[in-house]
């Protein structure tokens, strides 16, 4: 069989695969921003220069300037979980939380977080909403009667 007949041309059905899946990326990194936006804080599309800002560090893919936190946008069908979490770690400045933020077609955005960096995000929680609002008094049990 002559060169170029029969097979298709691999290298450009790869170029077209991850043209396409940097195009998905950078409209997830756009929509993510949006929703943040809407959740009433700053939001951007991070520095896209190969992940690097200006003087080199990793840049992420939606900046929050209020949030002390490093988004990782993913906007796929099949998340590979450890290996997005590990790049946000990898990523995230000192002082940040690294989340991944991911969406799949037809579906809410979700949130992913090493466990104890959302147990702090409780607790500062919890400890903000008691220090603002009186713990509310416990009813008296003759009022839960027949539960």
């Amino acid at each position: 069989m002559a060169a170029g007949q029969g097979q298709p041309n691999q290298r450009s059905h790869v170029s077209a695969m991850t043209i396409n899946g940097q195009k998905k990326g950078a409209r997830g990194e756009r929509e993510f921003a949006s929703f943040i936006r809407e959740q009433g804080w700053d939001a951007i599309r991070g520095c896209q220069n190969a992940g690097r800002d200006k003087s080199g560090h990793a840049a992420p893919d939606v900046l929050c300037p209020d949030l002390p936190i490093h988004f990782e946008v993913k906007r796929v069908e099949k998340l590979q979980i450890r290996k997005a979490l590990s790049q946000a770690i990898a990523d995230a400045e000192p002082g940040q939380v690294p989340v991944v933020a991911w969406r799949e077609n037809h579906s809410d955005w979700v949130a992913i977080l090493k466990m104890d960096d959302l147990m702090n995000f409780v607790r500062e929680f919890v400890i903000s909403t008691q220090e603002k609002e009186p713990a509310p008094e416990r009813a008296d049990s003759t009022q839960n009667e027949g539960y």
